[in-house]
């Protein structure tokens, strides 16, 4: 009897403890389930955060430059242009080294060499070489060829693809055309001191701290003096591409940089500092291709101003004689550093350095082509020209 009831006992226990154990095993899926789509949910949140973190908030990896060269040609000054017969391949550009000028073809080197007379005034138009007191001004273009002479007791300038004369009282100067035939002339209050072109304006700095914008019909465009100096004076000019921003370091204690913009009809100052410097000779400066960055020297390296945001940045660098070329594609300055003799600098608009390609020299000069790099290089052994191709890896 015991035994049976303890059968039934068993019997009647036997199914519950079952639906308990079954009830356990179904509650333990589900929390495994839950937990497998927790961490799905939060394996999806973190990829999505660091998404959004790579795109928002990484630091990108800096820029590799390298410089390729592509040709050396040694600068034989007896090389006239009579003797260039071949047709360029590249496009010609001037260049001037060691009492020296000449152009050279951007694809294959040399193109001619002659030795500077009294002076030149070279461009990528053409050139006019004179004596040391002119009296007929021969004005020949990128191959040598006679275009026309003028007759005058003048200087021959040219910038911005434009071409003037100024004459020996170094106050009145004359705007050609192509064919020499007078454009403008005009006498300014004092003595120039100052001098930049672009197509769309002719910007003169005078001794007595003027500015003054001329149009191609000689038009004045800008009538200016910065003013602020003890002594008033202009040092160093520039003028956008488009004439749409001019730029000046003028006057003498103390000395100061000026931006001017604008504005429908006239031009307004936008921007000055007095910058600590005591220039009393031309001081280089210029804008980039694209107009929205000026670029200027100043006692321990390279000021550069972004004309859009308004803003400067300090480059430090050893004696720059050259302010800055730009290669537009990379958007890259490049810069000669310790004078006319040392290393090209490399640098961003925001004045980070890339680079310093170093090479030994008595002079050198720096010409931008595309994404190419031309040096004229003078060393005791002779002169030469050289093409390094600018890359980034």
């Amino acid at each position: 009897m015991v035994a049976a009831a303890d059968r039934r006992s068993l019997r009647t226990w036997y199914p519950e403890d079952l639906q308990v154990q079954e009830d356990l095993g179904q509650r333990g899926m589900r929390q495994g389930m839950e937990e497998q789509a927790r961490r799905r949910v939060t394996g999806i949140l973190v990829s999505l955060f660091a998404l959004a973190y790579f795109f928002v908030c990484a630091i990108p990896l800096p820029k590799v430059f390298s410089l390729k060269p592509i040709w050396a040609s040694p600068i034989i000054s007896d090389n006239l242009p009579e003797s260039s017969s071949s047709a360029a391949t590249g496009p010609l550009l001037p260049f001037s080294i060691g009492g020296s000028f000449g152009y050279f073809d951007t694809a294959r080197g040399l193109r001619f060499a002659s030795r500077i007379p009294g002076g030149v005034s070279l461009s990528r138009e053409g050139y006019a070489a004179y004596d040391r007191v002119p009296a007929t001004i021969q004005w020949r273009d990128v191959q040598g060829k006679l275009l026309f002479e003028t007759e005058a007791a003048a200087y021959p300038f040219m910038a911005g693809g434009r071409r003037f004369t100024l004459a020996a009282d170094q106050a009145t100067v004359t705007e050609l055309d192509g064919a020499g035939k007078e454009l403008w002339r005009r006498t300014f209050p004092s003595m120039l001191t100052a001098f930049d072109a672009s197509p769309a304006m002719a910007l003169f700095g005078t001794f007595d701290g003027r500015l003054l914008g001329l149009s191609r019909e000689g038009q004045i465009l800008v009538d200016f003096v910065p003013g602020g100096s003890r002594i008033d004076c202009v040092f160093g000019a520039a003028v956008s591409p488009d004439g749409k921003t001019i730029a000046a370091v003028t006057g003498l204690d103390r000395q100061r940089i000026v931006v001017m913009e604008r504005r429908n009809e006239s031009y307004r100052v936008t921007w000055h500092r007095y910058t600590g410097s005591d220039y009393r000779r031309p001081v280089a400066m210029a804008f980039s291709p694209s107009g929205d960055m000026l670029s200027y020297e100043m006692p321990d390296g390279f000021g550069l101003y972004d004309v859009l945001k308004r803003t400067e940045r300090l480059l430090v660098a050893r004696e720059p004689s050259h302010p800055g070329a730009a290669i537009a594609s990379k958007g890259v300055m490049l810069a000669l550093e310790d004078g006319p003799k040392g290393d090209l600098l490399a640098f961003s608009h925001e004045g980070t350095r890339y680079f310093t390609y170093g090479f030994a020299a008595l002079e050198a000069s720096l010409e931008i082509e595309g994404d190419s790099v031309f040096l004229g290089v003078r060393q005791d052994s002779g002169m030469d020209l050289l093409r390094l191709d600018f890359g980034e890896e």
